[in-house]
């Protein structure tokens, strides 16, 4: 009779789940949810299906880091020399500066490696300043990643050794008068340049989108219109070609310092024998709260490109730290054919996650004692923080949801715990919904909301 019982229940919440669904049209979708506890599935729904999991590929990706750097690991950015020669306040030896793929470093950071040089008083730099870049490979996206019109914006900003500011910056645009070109401020314009065609409209005008298009050399092109109505629009613009960027950034400083500079600067694995200084990031349990509460696409990425780079030697890769999370997965007892990763920030189409593959690795995470409060610590509190912040549609279930989403423009899903007097775990996943996004969300909520109001 129990056996009897439970299928019963199995049917009743896919009938209704189906019928939530169904209100917001023909969408392929999988759910799955087990006790935290017994790991006894509860709800069963395509739950082998493998959907492209966009930003829930963070939760892999951050847990295998913590398992392979551990929780105290930190990034290091270091100047080295040789021997440093200063003559009638000239520099004459060449530094070295080693970037490691730091993505919480800023600009204040870049320039806190320098103070050495100001704090001897030096005028002058007759040397060369050379850069080892080699920590990481030079691709800037994920295979299956990022497509040109995803390039402008700083969500896609590459992934490189050399990580400043997130590889991003600002800028703001507002109409002017009807017929002229909309205004421009560029905050950092020794960093980012544009060419400005945009042309600013009347209100009732239609037919005319505004655009934007990169061109090269951190350079991009504005077009199309901007209504005289529009509020000042800020702009946030990945710098693609990070070699500039750092060179851009070093020549601002010096000028700013009044320290003339004669030398070159170069790119090259080289190291010099002594340290000069260095900047080191907060610990990855620090930095896991980027990657899991903001779903930060540079943060997961470089940390992906980490594992590799410390475990088999630089520079790290996606292909590389792809290989050993096979292994990692294998040994988690998780079958490579529902849980195929590209690359460790979601942006990949390429990647590919079974309902029941991800609530299989949160429930070894919600079993892992020594890295499980890490995690959750990290995960963004429904209705409170991070990419929830503003999802308040659940109510009293709110409280004891630690979950995690994901988006592409055809995907979309929300995975984690449920943590009342009972616990569980769950993955709900979404690819090819024809709505729109805010629709996917309060989708997702509405699932959720019968979900745990049967199970609580």
């Amino acid at each position: 009779m129990a056996c009897w019982l439970d299928f019963a229940v199995a049917k009743n919440f896919e009938k209704d789940i189906g019928a939530i669904i169904k209100k917001y049209g023909d969408i392929n979708f999988g759910v799955y949810v087990v006790n935290a506890e017994t790991n006894q599935p509860l709800i069963t729904i395509h739950p082998s299906r493998v959907f492209v999991p966009a930003s829930l590929t963070k939760i892999v990706g951050s847990y295998f880091a913590l398992k392979k750097l551990g929780a105290n690991y930190r990034y290091n950015t270091e100047i080295s020399y040789d021997k440093i020669s200063v003559k009638d306040n000239t520099l004459n030896s060449n530094l070295f500066i080693k970037f490691t793929g730091d993505p919480t470093l800023t600009e204040e950071g870049l320039y806190s490696l320098l103070d050495p040089i100001k704090r001897k008083s030096i005028k002058k730099i007759s040397s060369n300043i050379i850069i080892d870049d080699s920590f990481f490979d030079d691709h800037w996206t994920s295979a299956g990643g990022f497509t040109w019109d995803d390039r402008p914006f700083c969500n896609s900003a590459p992934k490189s050794a050399i990580i400043i500011n997130e590889n991003c910056s600002k800028a703001y645009q507002w109409p002017s008068k009807i017929g002229e070109k909309a205004r421009l401020e560029i905050l950092q314009p020794y960093l980012l340049s544009f060419k400005n065609d945009v042309k600013t409209v009347s209100n009732s005008h239609s037919g005319c989108e505004y655009k934007s298009k990169y061109i090269g050399k951190n350079q991009y092109l504005l077009f199309g219109c901007m209504k005289n109505n529009t509020k000042k629009t800020k702009l946030n613009f990945a710098l693609p070609n990070n070699r500039k960027m750092l060179t851009d950034y070093l020549v601002h400083w010096l000028a700013k310092e009044r320290i003339k500079f004669d030398g070159k600067i170069l790119y090259k694995k080289q190291k010099g024998k002594s340290r000069l200084s260095n900047v080191l990031s907060p610990e990855l349990s620090e930095i896991l709260h980027l990657s899991l509460k903001d779903s930060n696409n540079l943060v997961a990425g470089a940390l992906y490109k980490t594992v590799s780079a410390e475990l088999l030697g630089s520079p790290g890769s996606d292909e590389e730290s792809n290989r050993l999370l096979k292994g990692f997965l294998r040994e988690l007892g998780i079958k490579s054919k529902y849980m195929k990763i590209y690359g460790g920030s979601g942006e990949s189409k390429y990647n590919q996650i079974s309902p029941k593959a991800l609530v299989k690795l949160l429930r070894v995470i919600y079993k892992d004692q020594k890295y499980f409060p890490i995690m959750l610590n990290a995960f963004p509190e429904h209705a409170k923080e991070g990419t929830l912040k503003y999802r308040n549609n659940l109510g009293q279930h709110s409280k004891r949801l630690k979950v995690k989403t994901g988006s592409l423009k055809t995907s979309s899903g929300i995975a984690g715990y449920y943590l009342g007097k009972k616990k569980y775990v769950f993955a709900f996943m979404m690819n090819n919904q024809n709505i729109p996004y805010v629709s996917a969300k309060a989708l997702e909520d509405e699932v959720l909301n019968y979900i745990f109001s049967q199970l609580a």
